[in-house]
């Protein structure tokens, strides 16, 4: 889930053709477009006025949400790597916030995206937004020959030379490229995680206890071949992770009873944990069990009492009962039916786990692993399983993030704008709970 702002002055990428006469000619001789551009802004006082401004509110242009409550953001204990990486970021944003608010920079880095045939533009980083950095240092990237053409044409831009100075100090040199590639290097991970466990056309949340149990080998595992920095980032991460997700006991154990059920997630349990979570759903079953029973025998024994009662008046007098069944009536136990009922429900749930491991470790060594092994295992084995089947079925329906749900909100919001159509409230309402019905 990743905010992304793109500049160039409220401009889509898809638009570029308006600048197809604002091609800029900086590498030598001046051109007639570049003439062009010199006469447009003879005058930089409104850019002198668009810069001066920027200099007061640069932090302004940080977004906030109230998603920012409960993210860490002391800069207490500080190591030297993650100091470098913050000035590194820092010159990142600044650079992105001074080409959003220069008209003449705007222009130029479109001009040579379209030159480059690059669609991707710059894109800001949000603290609350999921991966939205290693958004902005994949377009660092992607666009580094026009950044780096920027840095080297600054003096031939018609802009003052207090923006010259500015632009300067947003330089990035060689070692600052060599840590956006490590951070890409281990950022990419976290975001095709956050790919996967965000899909809505698969059970996903049975896949979220595999994919963070591979996150977390792949920042315990060190390469040869990783510099040091490398190594020093996946423990900084490892270390951030661990506390939100392995110390959160609840919350990883709510997690791997869902992963039970999946194919991938079946696979990353332990047989300890495996254990743990079949212990789990004995004890679910069996409650479930007792408390559908309760009353009804009760019921079942007054009622044939009173027909016998109709029947044969004095066959209740004739009945002696022994030292055991007042005993249980008076502990309320005259269900004397139900025990045999719950050891049959345990023998039963007991035997449903030994072949739902049986097909399953079949089924995983037959099919390779991806998003959609739960809806084939199920569609494939699911009649096997009387219990299981009405489980993992509650189980699976469940996202593991939220982004299919908010998703369904952002669509319906995007119906209201204006360049989508003008309607009615009446007609705007029923396009929104109606979408999926339409057919064109």
């Amino acid at each position: 889930m990743v905010d992304i702002e793109y500049m160039g002055n409220n401009n889509d990428t898809d638009s570029l053709s308006e600048y197809d006469d604002t091609e800029v000619n900086v590498a030598g001789n001046e051109s007639d477009d570049n003439d062009k551009l010199s006469e447009t802004f003879d005058s930089l006082d409104e850019e002198q006025l668009l810069f001066d401004n920027g200099d007061s509110d640069t932090d302004d242009d940080e977004f906030m949400d109230d998603w920012t409550t409960d993210v860490i953001q002391s800069d207490c204990e500080i190591i030297r790597e993650q100091n470098m990486i913050l000035v590194v970021l820092k010159k990142c944003r600044g650079l992105i916030s001074m080409i959003k608010r220069s008209t003449i920079l705007t222009l130029y880095f479109d001009a040579q995206r379209k030159r480059f045939k690059k669609a991707l533009n710059l894109c800001y980083d949000v603290k609350s937004r999921w991966n939205s950095t290693y958004c902005m240092i994949n377009s660092f990237i992607v666009l580094r020959e026009i950044i780096e053409n920027l840095f080297s044409n600054k003096h031939q831009l018609h802009i003052t030379q207090q923006q010259v100075k500015k632009l300067t100090n947003f330089e990035l040199t060689s070692a600052d490229w060599h840590v956006l590639l490590v951070l890409f290097s281990i950022l990419k991970p976290f975001y095709l995680v956050t790919t996967a466990m965000s899909g809505r056309q698969y059970p996903s949340i049975g896949l979220a206890y595999y994919l963070l149990a591979r996150l977390r080998n792949f920042l315990q595992q060190h390469n040869k071949k990783e510099s040091l920095l490398e190594k020093r980032l996946k423990q900084l991460l490892l270390k951030k992770f661990l506390n939100y997700f392995d110390d959160e006991n609840e919350q990883m154990e709510l997690i791997m009873l869902h992963a039970y059920f999946d194919p991938a997630g079946f696979a990353a349990l332990t047989e300890i944990e495996r254990r743990s979570v079949e212990q789990t759903i004995k004890k679910s079953v069996a409650d479930q069990a007792s408390h559908s029973s309760i009353s009804v025998p009760n019921t079942l024994s007054i009622t044939t009492t009173t027909a016998n009662s109709a029947n044969k008046p004095n066959a209740n007098r004739n009945v002696k009962r022994n030292a055991m069944d007042l005993f249980n009536e008076s502990v309320g136990d005259i269900q004397y039916g139900e025990n045999g009922e719950n050891e049959s429900k345990r023998a039963a749930i007991i035997n449903e786990f030994y072949h739902y491991r049986k097909y399953v470790i079949e089924f995983n060594e037959k099919h390779k692993l991806d998003a959609g092994s739960a809806i084939v295992f199920w569609r494939t084995y699911g009649e096997t399983f009387s219990i299981l089947k009405g489980i993992a079925k509650k189980m699976l329906s469940t996202p593991a993030t939220s982004v299919p749900s908010e998703s369904c909100f952002s669509t319906s919001s995007a119906l209201a704008r204006k360049e989508r159509a003008r309607l009615s409230g009446e007609h705007l309402c029923s396009s929104v709970f109606l979408k999926d019905k339409i057919k064109l």
